[in-house]
């Protein structure tokens, strides 16, 4: 999951303050760290969303984006 997601099994255990990595439940809802992604002149959503393995809709949510239209380098 760690690899999937671009971050470390110690970071999923400190964002989830969990002690024992191979201890989870069925249904269990996990925290991902924060992702931080400098966009790149040229990028668009679908790019980045692809990159990350996963949705327009979940970075927008996750940014509190107004629109998922315009993006800015930086």
């Amino acid at each position: 999951m760690s690899q999937r997601y671009g971050t470390t099994v110690q970071e999923l255990l400190i964002a989830n303050q969990l002690a024992d990595p191979s201890v989870l439940y069925i249904g269990q809802v996990l925290v991902l760290p924060v992702i931080s992604h400098p966009v790149q002149p040229g990028e668009t959503f679908w790019r980045i969303a692809t990159r990350y393995k996963t949705t327009i809709d979940a970075i927008v949510q996750a940014k509190q984006l107004q629109t998922p239209v315009l993006i800015y380098p930086g």
